[in-house]
């Protein structure tokens, strides 16, 4: 019976010690997939301010300090409920960030205390409409203690809400670079395949541009950084000639091609940010440029002052399953010279 009884007892501390050893590992593997998934935000804009409130005061001056923003994702709603909330001893993170109001949300997933560094860990969903740019301030309650806490990382995780449809041309934009201010007419030679247009399209778009590369629209009176379009595009393509990427290869490959066509690091952030995560999580992916002579053929635009230099780029891409072989598209340099547009977009294909 006593033998029993010692042994009931050791199997009880091995399966105790099991136990332990799974709930170790299972942590571990939950941090090595936030290694995985999540990348600095740098890496995504740096368009952000993250400010951290304890105090309602601390508050007060970050409202003074920033632009007029709508609250989103919050806790609170009122002045008077983040006030109390504050004196309930509750901590806040006030994120500020420049999103596509259309098609983007971001949520709070958690955040983690390293040292003197808290971590802020996001998630961002993204579909493939888009709109205008809006700065939105996020509101996240943090707790923990923060007292010795010098700054805030954040970390993000983008994911697809949707597929792109295949033969869209999703958010070709026009940005505009004059040596000096002017009044200029875009228009489509066959806009009958438009399907969305931000600032809307009505028959022509007639705009104020400058050399900062501010556009004001004289139909909507107001500013905007790039025209934006989209449409259904049925364009066929040889496959054979194009480039084999593997996914997790997708943004050195884009940084160097994009930037070898002409796009500037804004344009190359701007368009690797709304293209990366429907390619990179793709074993690989089959890419193909359209440039100016192509889209021409698909998509001919006019302008009443013609640019000095006209970039413009379509990408169409198809996800692979396996590598495979293709002759590689050779690409010709773009130099920006005076009165510069350029465009660029992206479309889904299958063979």
């Amino acid at each position: 019976m006593k033998k029993k009884r010692i042994l009931l007892i050791l199997a009880t501390v091995v399966l105790i010690c099991v136990f332990f050893i799974i709930v170790v590992l299972l942590k571990q593997k939950k941090e090595y997939k936030i290694d995985q998934e999540y990348r600095h935000l740098s890496e995504f804009t740096n368009n952000y301010t993250i400010f951290l409130a304890t105090s309602y005061e601390e508050y007060i001056k970050f409202k003074e300090q920033t632009e007029p923003t709508h609250f989103i994702n919050s806790l609170v709603h009122t002045e008077e409920e983040l006030k109390e909330a504050f004196g309930r001893g509750k901590k806040f993170i006030f994120f500020t960030v420049s999103v596509d109001a259309c098609r983007e949300d971001i949520y709070f997933d958690k955040t983690e205390i390293m040292g003197t560094t808290l971590k802020l860990y996001l998630h961002e969903s993204i579909s493939c409409g888009v709109c205008a740019l809006e700065r939105e301030t996020y509101l996240y309650e943090v707790e923990g203690d923060l007292t010795n806490i010098e700054k805030v990382e954040p970390y993000m995780y983008s994911s697809s809400s949707m597929n792109c449809d295949m033969n869209v041309a999703y958010k070709p934009i026009l940005y505009f670079y004059p040596t000096e201010e002017m009044d200029i007419t875009v228009t489509f030679s066959n806009p009958s395949p438009l399907t969305h247009t931000y600032p809307k399209y009505n028959d022509s778009w007639n705009i104020h541009v400058f050399p900062s590369g501010t556009i004001y629209d004289y139909g909507t009176k107001r500013n905007y950084y790039a025209l934006y379009w989209e449409g259904i595009d049925d364009t066929k393509i040889d496959t054979s000639v194009g480039f084999v990427v593997k996914g997790s290869e997708t943004i050195p490959f884009l940084e160097e091609k994009l930037a070898y066509l002409g796009l500037s690091e804004r344009e190359m952030n701007e368009f690797i940010i709304y293209w990366i995560n429907k390619l990179e999580n793709n074993p690989y992916n089959y890419i193909y440029f359209r440039m100016n002579e192509e889209l021409e053929s698909y998509m001919k635009l006019s302008f009443s002052k013609e640019p000095d230099t006209l970039i413009r780029i379509m990408m169409d891409y198809m996800p692979l399953s396996e590598k495979r072989e293709v002759k590689e598209q050779v690409l010709e340099p773009k130099r920006r010279e005076g009165f510069t547009i350029v465009e660029w977009g992206g479309r889904k294909i299958q063979d």
